[in-house]
């Protein structure tokens, strides 16, 4: 495997164990704001450097359905 896969696929990786947790504790009433949570996605989808659309779009998949449980707008 090439070292851009190799890195992507870390990244794929903790993406999908990040999403893992905040689904977790998407049990738990929020102690942030609506517009601080959906900040705090937009940045760990940056930060994180993601070269996949992909991997982003599950970070805001993942936001839109924890508004949707919380009954957030």
């Amino acid at each position: 495997m090439s070292p851009v896969k190799t890195g992507q696929s870390m990244v794929d990786s903790v993406a999908h164990a990040v999403i893992k947790e905040w689904e977790m504790l998407g049990q738990f009433p929020p102690i942030m704001t609506d517009e601080l949570i959906e900040a705090v996605f937009r940045w760990i989808s940056e930060l994180a450097g993601f070269q996949s659309s992909e991997s982003s779009e599950k970070l805001m998949t993942a936001l839109t359905k924890r508004k949707g449980k919380l009954n957030l707008h």
